[in-house]
């Protein structure tokens, strides 16, 4: 088990120890759904800067879950509905539901419902580093620098 917090930047760090550890500064970072959102902590923490190293690219491979793109929805679309529908929700069913009203498929409103946290009330709610980040797929923001998340 690994002690709290269970953050993005606590994420990053146990990168950047790991790899101090091992005394390598990565050049390049490849992660799948949350390490790609590691790795762009990562970069955007200036973390290989401080081990001497030159992290020149992150990579953030990833898919959606469904038969296909069409039947899940492009993540134009989802990111509209996330923040049509920003929550609390009393339960994960009912923000499916709601995801589902705002036009996203059934799998991919119970994919994303797995990242809610439970609020001491007992409501849930995305997790502060969840929110969508501007211009997902602009060829601009492919060429700088990752925002912070």
């Amino acid at each position: 088990c690994f002690a709290p917090p269970h953050t993005l930047q606590a994420a990053a760090a146990d990168l950047q120890r790991t790899f101090a550890s091992m005394g390598v500064a990565p050049a390049v970072l490849v992660g799948h759904s949350l390490g790609g959102k590691t790795a762009l902590a990562y970069a955007g923490a200036g973390a290989a800067a401080d081990e001497g190293g030159a992290l020149r690219q992150a990579w953030v491979l990833d898919a959606l879950p469904g038969p296909s793109p069409s039947a899940a929805g492009d993540a134009s679309k989802v990111l509209a509905a996330l923040r049509a529908v920003p929550g609390p929700f009393p339960t994960r069913e009912a923000a499916v539901v709601e995801l589902h009203e705002a036009g996203v498929a059934p799998e991919t409103g119970r994919w994303l419902s797995g990242s809610l946290e439970v609020m001491p009330e007992g409501e849930r709610e995305p997790a502060p580093e969840l929110e969508p980040a501007p211009e997902p797929h602009s060829s601009k923001g492919a060429r700088r620098r990752p925002p912070p998340l």
